[in-house]
């Protein structure tokens, strides 16, 4: 395998725009007025890491068995506070070539996604959680069946449980109510809501089969730079969650598809915080942050909600 890594920590600033790319021939001018020359690197994998050391190392051990001859780059968005820098230098002295971006404060998921995007030069990106594991081959399955198929703009595949479950990861586009269906036990068993419940989850689906879907989870997105230059970044007004359905919403209303793809794999340790505990989760901030994020994208598509007066 060929591995081009670029070694160095990076601290920047929080950041309140949302940036957007324009490439002129082998240039790429950044919002923030940086200038990168593009390298000749396949994949970009990027994962943003809030205090979750003990797993991101198994996802990057298992990324090197992962993507055959491809060229590939590392790199990793730390939104933990600066007690953690022993960390960052442990895992930076276990893999040598990483490139850290240690911003002053946690920015939130998606402004994390969006500069580690700024920082990557690959023809492709890979936005993962860093509590996944991903299984051989899976990167070079997604990069294979994007490049063959230049109208899919993301592609996300088949996530498993530890135990090798199916780790629902496929949905379709939420509406206004689906969130309350959801969460709220004394309605979501009634038959007319367990059905709608059902089909927002596509629990009927048959997930042995690629196809093209609404949306994709946001714990393992793979995407195509060429898509991503025309969609533009992550909406960073989402903190937390929903950031995923918006981008991938995005991706299908610039023209671009967005893919399931069992055949590429991987494990995901995942623990749902926010609907933990079912009603009592309510009680919970994060998932208050949940709530917030969605009420953020019914505002922008279906607005339900007043305009902010100023």
């Amino acid at each position: 395998m060929t591995l081009d890594f670029f070694p160095e920590i990076i601290r920047i600033g929080s950041e309140k725009s949302i940036f957007k790319t324009e490439t002129r021939s082998d240039i790429s001018f950044l919002g923030w007025g940086m200038v990168i020359k593009s390298r000749k690197i396949d994949i970009s994998v990027i994962v943003v890491n809030f205090e979750s050391y003990d797993v991101i190392l198994q996802l990057l051990d298992s990324a090197n068995d992962s993507f055959g001859n491809l060229s590939v780059e590392f790199i990793v968005v730390d939104n933990s506070s600066e007690k953690n820098l022993m960390a960052l230098s442990n895992l930076r002295r276990k893999f040598s070539g990483i490139k850290i971006i240690n911003p002053k404060e946690n920015i939130g998921y998606a402004k994390g996604v969006n500069l580690g995007i700024l920082k990557s030069s690959g023809q492709y990106l890979a936005v993962i959680n860093p509590d996944v594991i991903i299984i051989d081959g899976t990167l070079t399955k997604l990069y294979k069946f994007a490049k063959e198929h230049q109208n899919v703009g993301m592609i996300g595949p088949k996530l498993l449980t530890l135990e090798g479950d199916l780790h629902l990861s496929c949905r379709t586009f939420p509406g206004p109510l689906t969130l309350l269906y959801k969460r709220l036990p004394i309605i979501n068993r009634l038959p007319f809501i367990k059905r709608k419940v059902s089909d927002h989850m596509m629990l009927q689906a048959n997930h042995n089969r690629a196809q093209k879907v609404d949306w994709v989870s946001g714990s393992f997105m793979f995407v195509s730079r060429a898509a991503l230059e025309h969609v533009g970044l992550m909406d960073g007004r989402f903190f937390l969650y929903m950031e995923d359905v918006d981008w991938c919403r995005q991706f299908w209303e610039n023209g671009y598809e967005v893919w399931y793809l069992p055949q590429a794999k991987a494990i995901h340790i995942a623990r749902h915080l926010s609907t933990q505990f079912g009603l009592w989760g309510l009680f919970r901030r994060i998932s208050w942050v949940h709530i917030s994020s969605y009420l953020k994208y019914l505002k922008k598509y279906y607005k339900i909600l007043p305009p902010k007066k100023f």
